[in-house]
């Protein structure tokens, strides 16, 4: 039971990402592919009630959007501070321990 349980989430996971990508074509044909048939039509249901209650309750719909230039750039490069490790171990590779 808890190895169909955990398919199932896998294949719910890959639907969610194919329908907040927008391609529902893709996520409804991954679900079909995926769900047992006599379950299918209320899993469906249950997706689209969820969707409309979760992220698309908030929108207006799809912004195409449209790439914006800025004169300036976000941040001076020069004020960035380089990385540093924080902590580094070293350990020998097999073998390789007295040398």
């Amino acid at each position: 039971m808890n190895k169909l349980r955990a398919v199932k989430s896998q294949a719910l996971e890959v639907v969610w990402a194919y329908l907040y990508s927008a391609r529902e074509k893709e996520a409804w044909q991954s679900l079909a592919e995926m769900w047992p048939a006599g379950d299918l039509e209320r899993v469906r249901g249950e997706i689209l009630k969820a969707r409309a209650r979760g992220i698309h309750a908030q929108l207006d719909g799809t912004s195409m959007g449209r790439l914006v230039k800025h004169g300036k750039p976000i941040f001076n490069q020069s004020e960035v501070t380089p990385a540093k490790a924080i902590l580094m171990r070293v350990y020998p590779l097999e073998g390789q321990e007295g040398r």
